[in-house]
């Protein structure tokens, strides 16, 4: 295979993160309209059953009272129609998702079947061309250090090292109230140098070592939350020699319709008020070794293919009762926050290798660097 251009793989890479990106749903922004909705509703709850008897014991109180419910049935109300509206749009962009993948299976097997296999062939693509963050950009924690820290590659020991600290008022690589996203990434690139289809599976890891904590501060009728979602991924993105689609635009440079994912951290994190206690969370080895496996894709003969290893962290904080917290959020309170930890120390993500499992092929070769 010929040397890898890493900064103009790097670039097209960039690119390609802010046009699919885009159209990605948040995971914080779902965990948020979740939170928001059982905030909403257990806040109801407490009007109710909790206040009940001193409302109506007092004809001042009881108009507070009903006041005070008329705008905790609105907030609910609203809360749950986000939710509905964030799971229709989930479902349709999950339908097409499954159906192309469903598409990409049938086409691989299909091929597949056609040809005669030649023995089971292994390839190893022992380190990453390049790591890095997306988006990329300068983005400093709130102690003003960096989110990304360094990295290491070398053949089957090759590293990063990365810190998320975060509060409703911090910086995040894309700042969405008070929240982020941002993604720590591996690219391999391989191309299949004979004139056959190459079709097989490719494994991967990612090793984690560190910690990971959130917590929402406290209110008088309720609390803030902190929202925090971790997640690792394997993913295949059609580089070059792979032709168009049905419509005659280019796949190159597309994400090829299957993926794999494995959720690390999923918090909703409360920060307790005068009738509920706080919920911070904190994981100290964050589920070290992670496999990933994409289990058939079809590389074009001489097409190239570059294997995504991701480590994304999104959070977000939801403002007691959707107004930013003013009037009853407590003098003493501790700010929300989250902090994800794999920097300090020997704390560090391990990028493994990329393992393809090669069922048709015309010719055996080595392990590459």
């Amino acid at each position: 295979m010929a040397d890898v251009d890493v900064e103009q793989m790097k670039a097209a890479l960039v690119e390609r993160y802010e046009r699919e990106e885009a159209m990605r749903p948040r995971a914080a922004q779902r965990l948020r309209a979740a939170a928001s909705g059982e905030s909403q509703a257990a806040a109801l709850d407490k009007s109710n059953a909790e206040l009940r008897s001193t409302l109506e014991g007092d004809p001042h109180l009881s108009k507070l009272g009903a006041l005070l419910t008329r705008r905790l049935d609105g907030r609910l109300k609203a809360a749950k129609a986000e939710q509905r509206a964030q799971a229709e749009t989930d479902d349709t962009a999950g339908t097409a998702k499954i159906a192309d993948a469903i598409e990409a299976e049938r086409t691989a097997l299909g091929l597949l079947a056609q040809q005669q296999p030649s023995a089971e062939t292994y390839v190893t693509l022992t380190k990453p061309d390049s790591i890095m963050q997306l988006p990329q950009g300068d983005f400093r924690n709130l102690d003003g250090g960096r989110q990304f820290k360094g990295q290491h590659i070398e053949p089957f020991n090759s590293w990063f090292k990365a810190a998320v600290v975060s509060n409703r008022g911090g910086e995040g690589a894309e700042s969405i109230y008070g929240g982020g996203k941002t993604t720590f990434v591996a690219h391999y690139q391989w191309e299949n140098p004979t004139d056959h289809y190459a079709i097989g599976s490719a494994t991967s890891n990612m090793t984690l070592m560190g910690r990971a904590s959130a917590w929402g501060s406290p209110g008088f009728y309720s609390g803030n939350w902190a929202l925090l979602y971790i997640e690792v991924s394997l993913t295949a993105i059609r580089w070059s020699g792979w032709g168009t689609d049905a419509g005659g635009n280019s796949l190159d440079g597309t994400t090829y319709p299957m993926e794999a994912r494995q959720k690390i951290v999923q918090w909703k994190c409360y920060g307790g008020d005068w009738f509920s206690d706080p919920s911070p969370q904190e994981d100290k080895s964050l589920n070290p070794f992670n496999r990933l496996t994409l289990p058939i894709i079809a590389i074009p003969a001489h097409a190239s293919i570059v294997f995504e290893l991701g480590l994304l962290v999104d959070w977000g904080f939801v403002a007691d009762w959707g107004d930013g917290g003013t009037g009853s959020r407590l003098e003493w309170e501790v700010d929300d926050a989250i902090e994800v930890d794999l920097a300090s120390g020997e704390r560090k993500a391990w990028c493994g290798a990329v393992l393809l499992d090669l069922k048709s092929y015309s010719q055996r070769p080595s392990a590459e660097g």
